[in-house]
């Protein structure tokens, strides 16, 4: 097993600043597949703002590809709105071991919003129930304890983006031992066409891999 602790602080240029506590957890031990649920709560000064999980499903076809599989929902409480995404995508990694490596996705997702009960589609900004996902990275191991890993996309654990959305992120890791690693992260979300940043957010984050310690 691995669990993952996340705590992010967003500054929304439209939207009232949200605190997102998380947690994960991620099953190693399944033959051939690799699982995955988390859940979020999001939080202002005032009142509770978002409940959101998510689960995954990744599939190693070479060390270098993988297939996943993902289905998230999450509950905006003052907007009594409530969105479902279901994603397919692929996974393209080089070896994290390497000095200099790289990662990029690519999938398709399916998004439905219930908003006061009523069940309808969420057109993204070309106005189709659908659109593609995407995320590119590099990361840098300076030190066998020190990384950084610079990236872009339009998804995360818990939440896809339309690709009009995109955020870039800048991540330091430390590992604190072979089993507990150590993150903090700046994360800057846009609205292309739009000229304007729409979200900022700082995080902290923190993996657990008992399985490292054996």
């Amino acid at each position: 097993m691995q669990y993952q602790i996340d705590l992010r602080q967003t500054i929304s240029s439209a939207q009232a600043d949200v605190l997102l506590p998380a947690v994960s957890i991620t099953d190693l031990t399944l033959p051939y597949t690799v699982a995955r649920i988390g859940v979020q709560a999001g939080a202002t000064p005032w009142h509770v703002h978002s409940f959101q999980y998510a689960g995954e499903i990744e599939r190693p076809l070479f060390s270098f590809l993988s297939l996943q599989g993902r289905l998230d929902h999450g509950f905006f409480v003052r907007d009594r709105t409530s969105l479902t995404h279901l994603a397919l995508f692929s996974h393209l990694h080089t070896n994290q071991t390497q000095f200099l490596g790289g990662f990029a996705s690519l999938g398709w997702y399916q998004r439905w919003s219930r908003i006061e009960g009523l069940l309808i589609p969420t057109f993204s900004s070309s106005f189709r129930e659908h659109d593609f996902l995407a995320s590119l990275g590099l990361w840098l191991q300076v030190t066998q304890t020190w990384s950084f890993v610079l990236s872009a996309a339009t998804y995360e654990t818990f939440e896809i983006y339309n690709l009009n959305n995109p955020f870039g992120e800048l991540r330091v890791r430390y590992s604190l031992t072979s089993a507990w690693t150590l993150s903090t992260y700046f994360r800057y979300k846009i609205a292309l066409g739009f000229g304007r940043w729409e979200e900022i957010s700082l995080g902290i984050n923190l993996v657990i891999s008992p399985h490292k310690e054996q």
